[in-house]
């Protein structure tokens, strides 16, 4: 061994010693590129390992339950209120969890009655369609508005002055709202103050005071009339 390193005389012989070295060194490198090899391949491994563990569960928080309207029309009056638990079939649902929408808001909106959830129609004629829906479930209604009888007459003034030889627009709504007013009738009692032309204007003729009578089937309203 000790005629690898040294000469006969006792001097060390570098060139073995170099190469001797440079193998040390290479065994080293490659222990060190092994190691780091085998640790990015784990961590890779490990990666893939947890990415393929990944599963995916779907709850049905709907399990069982059935929400149906119990008609395909509802005939509803102007300003009635209607209990939705007596409108609806449901089965493992509480009713306070069930969204509802209007399809138009100018016609009903929803409210409570007795401390339950009701739908309250309001003073206009029409048809809407009112939706519930619960997780999966979703269920419609139609709901026709609709009555033959007026529920009042609204005057745009409680008297009505009139300078005599003009004209004044009567004014008025009915409700509900839509209803057919080519039904409602409208007199002056005293002709020779005032009366009523084709266009449905008061139309002043003397000075004086008489009574503006608007009137249908149902309704009777006595308004004081000036000119």
């Amino acid at each position: 061994m000790k005629k690898l390193f040294k000469n006969e005389n006792g001097t060390l012989k570098v060139i073995n010693i170099i190469i001797l070295v440079d193998a040390i060194v290479a065994v080293l490198l490659l222990f060190m590129v092994k190691n780091i090899y085998g640790t990015v391949t784990e961590v890779v491994d490990i990666k893939k390992t947890t990415t393929t563990a990944k599963t995916t569960t779907t709850i049905n928080l709907c399990n069982g339950c059935e929400l149906k309207f119990n008609r395909d029309v509802l005939d509803a009056k102007p300003k009635e209120i209607y209990l939705l638990e007596d409108i609806l079939n449901f089965k493992k649902i509480d009713l306070q969890y069930v969204e509802f929408t209007i399809s138009d808001e100018k016609l009903a909106k929803m409210t409570t009655k007795d401390n339950k959830r009701a739908i309250e129609i309001l003073d206009t004629l029409g048809k809407f369609t009112l939706t519930a829906s619960y997780y999966s479930e979703k269920t419609s209604i139609e709901v026709n508005i609709n009555t033959n009888k007026l529920m009042d007459i609204e005057l745009d003034q409680d008297i009505y002055y009139v300078k005599n030889g003009d004209s004044l627009e009567l004014k008025y709504e009915t409700i509900p709202k839509g209803y057919n007013v080519s039904e409602i009738e409208k007199t002056i009692s005293d002709q020779n103050i005032a009366e009523i032309d084709s266009e449905g204007n008061i139309i002043g003729k003397a000075v004086g005071k008489t009574t503006l009578t608007i009137k249908s089937e149902e309704i009777i309203k006595n308004i004081p009339l000036y000119v």
